[in-house]
C-alpha cells in the first residue's frame, strides 16, 4: 500500500505524487489497462497522469475533491498508448491523504456472459459462458452489487471448467441484486531494469 498526503498548514502548494519506477513498455499489448484500488479523501482532487518519453504529463484520469472511505476499484485503459513506452504518476492536489494499493497493468479482462440467475430462498444460482482461452485462463471473478455498475467482489473461480456458482453470501429478500463475470488470462509484459 502507498500512502500520498498533504499537509498544507506549514507549507503551500505541496502537491504528493508517486511514480510508478522506470518506463513500462506496452509493446505488443493489445488492450492494456491500468487497474489499482483506493481510499483516502482530497481537497481538490486525485488523479493519475501518464507520459510517453519526449512529452510532458497529462492527465489519464482523476477524480474531483471527494472522501472515499472505502476501497475502491478503478480500472483506466492504456489502449491509447499500445506500442508505446510509457509512465505513470499518481498525484494528489490540494490537502490529501490518499492511499493506494494493489496496482496492475495488465490486458483487459475479457467479459463472461452471465446466461442464468435463478434466485432462491436466501441465494442466487449464476450460471456463465466458458472461456474460449483455457491455455491461459487465471481465474473468473464474480462480482455483486445491488445497483448496475455498483458491484463490487464477490469471489473468485479458479477452475477453468466451472461455470456456475450459488451466491448465499448475505442476501436478503426483496432485493434487486446484479452482478458481473469476468475471466482474466496471463499475459507477459517485460520492464525495464
Amino acid at each position: 500500500m502507498y500512502a500520498l498526503n498533504a499537509d498544507q498548514s506549514n507549507v503551500d502548494n505541496q502537491q504528493p505524487m508517486l511514480s510508478l519506477a522506470g518506463w513500462i513498455n506496452l509493446t505488443n499489448a493489445v488492450n492494456p489497462q491500468l487497474v489499482f484500488w483506493w481510499q483516502g479523501y482530497t481537497y481538490w482532487g486525485f488523479g493519475v497522469q501518464v507520459c510517453t518519453p519526449g512529452s510532458g504529463w497529462s492527465q489519464l484520469w482523476n477524480v474531483g475533491g471527494t472522501t472515499v472511505g472505502q476501497w475502491t476499484r478503478v480500472q483506466v485503459s492504456l489502449a491509447a498508448y499500445v506500442n508505446q513506452k510509457i509512465r505513470l504518476n499518481f498525484t494528489g492536489q490540494g490537502n490529501s491523504a490518499v492511499y493506494v494499493d494493489r496496482v496492475i497493468i495488465a490486458e483487459q479482462v475479457k467479459p463472461v456472459t452471465i446466461t442464468n440467475a435463478v434466485a432462491g430462498f436466501k441465494s442466487i444460482q449464476l450460471n456463465w459462458t466458458p472461456t474460449a482461452s483455457s491455455n491461459s485462463f487465471v481465474r473468473y471473478e464474480v462480482w455483486r452489487g445491488t445497483s448496475s455498475g455498483g458491484e463490487g467482489w464477490l469471489t473468485t473461480v479458479t477452475n477453468v471448467n466451472q461455470t456456475s456458482l450459488t451466491d448465499t453470501n448475505g442476501l436478503s429478500a426483496t432485493t434487486t441484486y446484479y452482478y458481473e463475470c469476468t475471466r482474466w488470462t496471463r499475459t507477459t509484459c517485460t520492464l525495464p531494469r
